[in-house]
């Protein structure tokens, strides 16, 4: 935890990537902080939509939507997720597997995703911004970052 509360002081605009963000899901979860944690695994989802499905076991398909940073993509999570498996509680994979299934996650989850594949067809210009814009908003609500 003094590790993190450090980080989120010392770099308070870095988005982190998807096990670092699991990471920090964890440590919150462990030490009872579920809200903040929550936030946190809404971070790891948006920073790679397939992460979190492979924890828990399921099939992950790709997903025909905007991914512009090299994390973000299957290949990158099926690279990853077993390390990251060997590195969480068997109590916090078993809140992520209910979680994903929670259909509150998974409607926030499909929103995000909706935005992500609109970003991904519109070409630059106003609407695109917008969208962005939007998809911004979405997950700063969401995370509250």
């Amino acid at each position: 935890m003094t590790y993190f509360r450090w980080f989120s002081k010392a770099f308070p605009d870095d988005i982190g990537f998807p096990a670092f963000n699991l990471f920090w899901a964890a440590t919150l979860f462990e030490n009872n902080k579920i809200t903040e944690s929550l936030r946190k695994v809404y971070e790891t989802a948006f920073s790679n939509t397939y992460l979190l499905d492979l924890i828990a076991g399921k099939e992950a398909k790709p997903i025909d939507k905007s991914e512009l940073i090299g994390f973000e993509n299957l290949d990158y999570a099926k690279q990853i997720y077993k390390g990251c498996i060997e590195l969480i509680t068997l109590e916090f994979q078993i809140y992520l597997t209910a979680l994903i299934e929670d259909k509150g996650f998974t409607d926030n989850l499909n929103k995000y995703i909706a935005l992500q594949k609109l970003i991904k067809d519109e070409p630059d210009g106003q609407m695109r911004s917008h969208l962005i814009n939007e998809s911004a908003k979405f997950e700063k609500a969401t995370t509250g970052r």
